[in-house]
């Protein structure tokens, strides 16, 4: 394409200038009115057409672009809540470990269901665990179905996979369950050191322990997950009713409602932590039960080498160690354990633990209903 410029002589007369590129460079004529350069430009590209750039499809964004831009969107949506940021980060630990090495770099357009069946392969290769490669290909495929929604593809590649577990995978799953909480003895060798912890002779240590006491107790008989219970507040205590309530958790963001409507739910308030619930409430009026002098949610990384690490110490000095492996989820699952253990049926096991699906409960916790195979057998006769 030719184009015109004004340009001075040398000896300061104004010129028309028409510049044009021929044969890989540059020539230039001058005029002495704009008539006459843009009759010659004119003709010169009709001799030399601009040549058309090349729009770059929506079809040649990388995988990897679109799902940014898929997670931007559910970081920042227009019509539901934006994801918790725990859920966003664990989001993109999935895609950049698992799925980006198998899909990242090509074409979103040119993914196809084999790709499906390499990540799969690529995945039980180095060891990842069901769950997590269940979630990458479930991950692989909504930024696929993003893509449609986007008009950046018309369709989504079915794949054909199965994604159930092999019996082995079933075995060590059924043995796992049994080492996820902590046992009876760990409990109480926990609760022990407690009691030990808030009567300490060192004046700050004993300071610390009688705010986090009471919350140990609280997760151990109430089976609240630890952002419930740092968001738990005052006027959910109800000993008038025998029930606490569960309304709303603490996330990076502060203290929000519960994340479903199942969350929200009443469990029974047992008298040993009423015991000891009692004094803490009333060393204190702030808003937040657990919360810090400012009425803040505790942070939750602090509660691992300032709360869990010292218990566990305390109890393995009282004589009963307790398995450093497990986390602050076990005492849930404790829970869990010990109302079955009580006579809790599944519905009552859902309602208090604040499950959506049953199913989920039931898959989670079923071996809890056989724990008393040896007592029943007692009752079996003729």
């Amino acid at each position: 394409m030719a184009h015109i410029l004004k340009i001075k002589t040398p000896k300061g007369e104004l010129r028309h200038q028409v510049r044009w590129k021929e044969d890989r460079s540059y020539r230039s004529r001058n005029f002495g009115t704009r008539a006459e350069a843009v009759e010659f430009r004119a003709t010169k590209d009709l001799e030399h057409p601009p040549r058309r750039r090349r729009v770059k499809k929506k079809q040649d964004a990388t995988f990897k672009s679109v799902a940014e831009g898929y997670l931007n969107r559910k970081e920042h949506p227009v019509d539901t809540d934006p994801l918790e940021p725990q859920t966003l980060r664990s989001y993109r630990s999935v895609l950049n470990e698992h799925v980006y090495p198998i899909v990242g770099e090509k074409q979103i357009s040119r993914v196809t269901k084999d790709d499906f069946e390499d990540l799969l392969r690529r995945s039980r290769q180095i060891g990842v665990s069901r769950r997590t490669r269940n979630e990458a290909l479930r991950l692989m495929s909504v930024v696929l179905q993003y893509a449609v929604g986007r008009d950046i593809i018309d369709t989504v590649p079915v794949h054909t996979l199965n994604t159930a577990p092999t019996i082995r995978e079933k075995t060590e799953a059924r043995l796992r369950q049994d080492v996820k909480a902590f046992t009876p003895a760990e409990i109480r060798a926990l609760l022990a050191a407690c009691d030990s912890l808030s009567e300490d002779e060192n004046r700050q240590t004993k300071r610390t322990w009688l705010r986090y006491r009471p919350m140990v107790y609280f997760l151990v008989f109430t089976g609240v997950r630890l952002s419930e219970a740092r968001g738990f507040p005052r006027n959910n205590y109800l000993p008038g009713e025998n029930i606490v309530k569960i309304t709303q958790a603490a996330s990076e963001d502060g203290v929000k409602i519960v994340k479903t409507v199942a969350g929200v739910r009443k469990i029974p308030l047992p008298p040993t932590l009423h015991e000891v619930m009692e004094p803490w409430l009333a060393s204190h009026d702030r808003t937040l039960v657990f919360g810090t002098a400012t009425n803040n949610p505790v942070s939750a990384p602090t509660l691992y080498p300032r709360l869990l690490e010292p218990l566990r110490d305390r109890a393995d000095a009282l004589g009963t160690p307790v398995d450093r492996t497990k986390t602050f989820h076990a005492f849930r699952h404790h829970y869990a354990s010990m109302i079955v253990r009580r006579g809790a049926n599944l519905k009552q096991l859902c309602s208090f633990l604040g499950h959506s699906n049953p199913a989920f409960t039931l898959k989670t916790y079923a071996h809890l209903f056989d724990e008393d195979t040896a007592e029943f057998a007692n009752k079996i006769e003729v």
